[in-house]
């Protein structure tokens, strides 16, 4: 059971990092006058979402 358990939490913890960096290459690779790019809009997600 424990190596079932330390494998999820590695992925847990490996994706939580890799989400971090991402955001921070993100945030510091945009100009000042640069429109931002929505990846996910909550209304049409929410939408889709609902119809199942």
């Amino acid at each position: 059971m424990a190596p079932l358990t330390s494998g999820r939490v590695t992925i847990v913890a490996s994706s939580m990092n890799t989400t971090k960096v991402l955001s921070i290459i993100q945030v510091f690779s945009m100009k000042p006058n640069e429109t931002e790019v929505l990846l996910l809009d909550y209304r049409s997600h929410k939408r889709w979402f609902y119809l199942l």
